[in-house]
């Protein structure tokens, strides 16, 4: 499949010259059907791939700059305003960041509050300018919620090689993974297609007991993963995980990993059996 009828025509993105540069720079790695996926969230979004606003990391997904979202947020007509304020200790360390946006067709402002010790990273910037970045943390967290932009992350949010915060992060870099395999719609007001009915793998009670080694559950929650999202977005499954508690393969503990477990096997049944009422 060539480049060229992955594009959709009537924009600046039919133009060869321009799919072969985004090719060779902010999306070089990306395979034919993320290369799509890329050209469609930046249409979607208007963010611009030859500003840096949009780019494409192969271990990652679609990616996005805090002054992508602001570029954004200055487009729309119903933008008015926002501040963003960090609360530091006695030794002038941040502990959280809030980023508060006004619309001017909404009653209350959205509000995200972040904490510094859960998003810091031991890279260079974040040493030398640890209020300004936690502050730009918090300004995409409310951006992204203010205007619905959806199908990115931004290098803020995620890191490499160090652990993730859980809850909205971490559900957000897990949609732009699926958006980009196409296990999600780029439309969040589209419904999923339906797919075809898939029974969770052997018995709850019996992969339960194999729950005493910690490769055993991981090897468990991969592999009920993978019927879930025959069902329903990793958003929700993220989300879950979040109530119990739950962040990468630290679980807690035994106990708390058999109850997270079970809601998700439980809630899974309930899909399923809605499923085939669905196809009765």
């Amino acid at each position: 499949m060539s480049d060229q009828s992955l594009i959709p025509t009537g924009d600046r993105y039919d133009q060869p010259a321009m799919i072969e540069t985004i090719r060779q720079t902010v999306c070089k790695g990306a395979t034919d059907a993320q290369f799509h996926m890329f050209v469609e969230v930046a249409r979607a979004t208007g963010l611009n791939p030859f500003l840096r606003e949009i780019w494409f990391v192969p271990s990652v997904g679609i990616m996005a700059g805090r002054d992508g979202y602001l570029a954004v947020a200055n487009r729309h007509p119903q933008f008015d305003g926002m501040e963003t304020r960090v609360i530091r200790d006695e030794k002038n360390v941040p502990i959280k960041a809030t980023c508060t946006v006004w619309r001017k067709d909404r009653g209350h402002p959205i509000i995200c509050e972040v904490y510094y010790n859960e998003y810091k990273k031991s890279s260079g910037v974040w040493q030398q300018y640890p209020s300004a970045m936690i502050s730009k943390v918090a300004e995409v967290l409310a951006l992204k919620r203010s205007f619905a932009i959806n199908g990115v992350v931004t290098e803020e949010e995620i890191g490499t090689g160090e652990p993730q915060p859980r809850g909205s992060v971490a559900a957000a870099q897990a949609v732009a993974e699926a958006k980009i395999s196409g296990a999600m719609p780029l439309d969040e007001q589209s419904a999923p297609v339906p797919s075809p009915v898939v029974e969770p793998p052997s018995t709850l009670d019996g992969i339960l007991a194999t729950f005493g080694r910690k490769q055993a559950i991981t090897d468990a929650f991969a592999e009920l993963l993978k019927v879930w999202r025959k069902y329903e977005s990793q958003e929700a499954w993220a989300a879950t995980l979040e109530q119990f508690s739950i962040e990468g393969d630290n679980f807690g503990s035994i106990g708390n990993a058999k109850r997270c477990f079970a809601t998700l096997w439980n809630a899974i049944e309930e899909m399923i059996k809605e499923a085939q009422e669905a196809t009765q």
